[in-house]
This record gives C-alpha cells, structure tokens and sequence, in this order.
C-alpha cells in the first residue's frame, strides 16, 4: 500500500539485498503493486483467460512470464483490514490461471510451475499475539503459490509496527538468514521460526502493555494455565489464580511507567521455546528494588497451546 515509510518494504530491500549478496550473477526483477496496481478481475478477462496473447490478458500473460523465468520470489505486504491489500490479490487472480499455471489431470489439480524458494514479508501494526488474521494471509500466499508451484514459502512476520521499539530493524537482521537454508528438508522449520518468533516478540508488546496498565487479570491471559512466577525472594507462584493475586499485590506497590525487553536468545523447539535476556523497568518509586528494579536479567519459558504461545515460565534476577 505505501510507497514511503513502508515497514514491509524495509524489511524485504534487506531480503532482497541478501538474496543479491548469495546470487551476484543473479537478475531482479520488481512488480511494484502500489506504483502500478494490476486491474482487479473482470468477466471478459476471465473469459479471455483461455485466449493466450488477448489484450484483455496482456497483464496475466506478462506476469506468469515473470513466474516461469524465476527461481526465487519475493513478496511483501501489510496486512491491510483483516487481509492482503486488493492489488496483491488481483496479481493472484492474474496468475492462477488454467492451462498457464495449474491444469486437472483426471479431476487433480497440478502446478505447472517449478519454483525455488518463495519469501513473504508480512507486516501489521498491531502488536497482539497470534493475530488469526496475520495466520489467515500467510496460509492463503502459501496455499496460493503451492497451488502453481512453489511449494516452498518462508514467512517473515512484523507485528507492532505502530508501537515503540524497532521491530523493523530486528526484522531486518532475521532476514540476512533466510537465505542461508538452502536444504528444502529445512524450509519448513525455518517459516514456522519466523512467525514463531513474531508471534513471540507480539507476546513481549502485549506483556509489556499490560504491565503499564497494572492489569494483572490481561497479564494472566498471557500465560498458561500452569504459570510458574520464579523470582529471587519471592515465594513461588503456580497457577492462574495465585498469578493474578501476586500481580496485583506488585501493581499496588506503584506505577511502571515503562517496560522494555531486550531479548538476547531465544531458541524455540518444537511447541516450547525459552528465551534469555534483559528487561528494563522505570517505576514511580523512586528507590525501586525487586521486582521493580531498573535492570533485570530474565529467563522466560514459552508454550504452545491451542491459543497460541503462552508464557509458561516467568523468571527473573533483579539483582542484575
């Protein structure tokens, strides 16, 4: 949609440059949606769509061209009102078409192109975790080009572009690895790691959020039904009703003006990751200690659940 400050954008010039860094005999070539929108689908190009070299189809024609030459493909978006902006979508419309991209054999459906490697850059503003619709746009890019093709799609999530913090530069520094894996046995674990990761960072902003708010009850929402709060000095807490009744005791103590992480490791396996790094807090006591300390070390457990990841495991040093 944006053709200046543009987080998607950002992020795939790095994808791109990295890509020119692995192939420097390599040729690039740009469809640009938002300078040059594709026409939206209409019956007489749709009739026209068995007639190769109609003027109705011109576009289509050019654009499938485009596919049939490459071996990579990029692609980057926000996401735009629940879904992909109308222009991305009318370029799919263009280029699944019978008999050019995909044909029937005995009632199947085949792909009549051979991609390589397919990268989609996803951006949104909002910061919630596990956003059903960010999950709905990459399922639907993936789905489409398997559909034609190109059976391999990494996702590179951006959530929270709208609040404090520099997603896009951390997104930019996870994009100069997606092309290292160049094993198509790796392709599934590296996509699920992006938005893995993305979906981990939304939870960091909402964790965040809630904490300033002093909501220990959309604090608790963050976490798994079994939450473990491990503080130093801090009798252990277990469970949702015991971490709410801990978060609001703290809450009562002042205000957390703010809240910022500053992950320095996460490794993610299988439907549990752990994280390492440090959290700094400005509160309105003045002398702050404990969990009110300006500079802690963390370590933080996550889990999968049918809700998406969750905190499992809330553990901190304040004596950092």
């Amino acid at each position: 949609m944006r053709t200046q400050n543009s987080a998607s954008r950002a992020v795939a010039d790095q994808v791109e440059t990295q890509w020119r860094h692995r192939h420097p005999e390599g040729q690039v070539r740009v469809r640009d949606l938002a300078l040059a929108p594709p026409a939206h689908l209409d019956q007489p190009t749709y009739e026209s769509f068995g007639e190769p070299g109609a003027t109705s189809v011109r576009y289509s024609d050019q654009a499938i061209d485009e596919l049939r030459a490459a071996t990579d493909l990029l692609i980057s978006t926000p996401l735009y009102n629940f879904g992909p902006p109308s222009t991305l979508k009318a370029w799919f419309d263009h280029i699944i078409r019978a008999g050019q991209t995909f044909h029937s054999i005995a009632g199947e459906f085949r792909p009549l192109l051979s991609g390589r490697r397919a990268v989609l850059v996803l951006a949104r503003g909002g910061a919630q975790p596990d956003d059903p619709a960010a999950a709905d746009l990459v399922r639907f890019v993936r789905t489409a080009l398997a559909f034609v093709g190109w059976p391999r799609v990494t996702a590179l999530a951006i959530a929270g572009t709208q609040e404090p913090g520099d997603r896009v530069a951390a997104a930019q520094r996870a994009a100069e690895t997606l092309w290292d894996a160049d094993d198509p046995g790796d392709d599934d674990a590296a996509a699920g790691d992006a938005v893995d990761r993305a979906a981990i960072a939304s939870l960091r902003v909402a964790q965040g959020r809630a904490i300033i708010a002093g909501d220990a009850v959309a604090y608790a929402a963050l976490c798994t039904e079994d939450i473990e709060l491990l503080v130093p000095g801090v009798p252990r807490v277990h469970g949702h009703t015991a971490f709410v009744a801990c978060e609001r005791e703290i809450f009562a103590r002042g205000t957390i003006r703010r809240f910022d992480k500053t992950p320095l490791a996460t490794v993610i396996h299988g439907d549990f990751a752990y994280e390492i790094g440090l959290q700094h807090v400005e509160s309105s006591t003045a002398t702050a200690t404990g969990v009110f300390a300006a500079v802690q070390k963390y370590t933080h457990v996550f889990r999968r659940t049918r809700a998406g990841w969750r905190f499992a495991v809330l553990m901190s040093n304040p004596s950092a």
